[in-house]
């Protein structure tokens, strides 16, 4: 089907406005997609490989005990999080495996998280703590079992533009401090994870604060800004990661309810989960 490129313009902004987000920038040279249209394109494209797997159920590829149960995965995860190309190759598997089972998913503050893990009977949430203070880790119910996967250090953003940051290969946090910060909101309210964190070892000089991550990427673009957030090695928003020689780190793992083992739909689910991210089945009973 040939669609007209003015009605395709226009489709695409009635799309950026019933969403309030700007998914395209429209510039002399072209049209560039924001980071926020990266993330909204890469969610349509994990609903887009859900409706396909299930269009290959006919072909009689499906274990005749798993297609007999009917049941509802909730995946949670924090808000506002520095978007990442998360890959969800776990999902497709497991769709081919139990074709009427579905999966949702939504997001939470990260303070509610476990709350939420609590109210949906099968949940799996990913989560952040820290090993550098105890304090701000909320202690794991008994009900309740984290499983870590990954440990990332917090690190200095920056533009390559900026020519103070050019001259570091690391920094300490001492030294970020001295620079104006720009920080987005999930890191800026009081009581906010990583923002907590981050004042239990000193004093920020914030200078902006934002909740529009367009903005957040234009002001260190266009301004010698620092900012901070956690090293990440599948985010391509060409911003410098400086390392912080302070060793602060974030640790992200996977939060469920222990019944949830007692469900061969949540065993199964975890299972693949955990495979995906290069643990082994055995994480599960450690």
């Amino acid at each position: 089907i040939k669609i007209p490129l003015g009605v395709l313009s226009k489709i695409l902004l009635n799309l950026e406005q019933e969403l309030n987000v700007t998914i395209f920038i429209r510039t002399p040279k072209g049209i560039l997609i924001t980071p926020e249209g990266e993330q909204i394109l890469e969610k349509m494209q994990q609903v887009i490989d859900i409706l396909d797997t299930m269009k290959c159920h006919n072909q009689n590829t499906v274990p005749i005990a798993y297609a007999e149960y009917f049941d509802e995965i909730t995946l949670i995860s924090p808000k506002k999080i520095r978007p990442r190309k998360h890959s969800a190759q776990y999902l497709p598997s497991f769709q081919k495996l139990f074709p009427n089972v579905t999966v949702s998913m939504i997001e939470e503050d990260i303070h509610h998280i476990m709350a939420a893990v609590e109210n949906y009977p099968l949940s799996f949430a990913f989560t952040l703590r820290t090993e550098n203070s105890e304090a701000l880790n909320q202690p794991v119910p008994d009900t309740l079992i984290y499983q870590p996967f990954t440990k990332h250090p917090l690190v200095a953003l920056a533009s390559p533009n900026n020519v103070v940051a050019q001259k570091y290969q690391t920094m300490t946090l001492a030294t970020l401090t001295k620079q104006p910060l720009v920080l987005f909101d999930f890191l800026t309210q009081e009581d906010s994870y990583i923002f907590s964190l981050l004042q239990s070892h000193i004093p920020l000089n914030i200078r902006y604060t934002v909740s529009s991550m367009p903005l957040f990427y234009q002001l260190l673009e266009n301004n010698p800004f620092f900012s901070i957030g956690i090293f990440s090695e599948d985010i391509n928003d060409h911003l410098l990661q400086i390392p912080l020689r302070d060793d602060i780190y974030i640790e992200q793992g996977i939060l469920y309810r222990k019944d949830c083992l007692d469900n061969i739909v949540g065993k199964k689910f975890l299972e693949l989960l955990l495979t995906s991210y290069g643990k082994s089945e055995s994480a599960m009973s450690s």
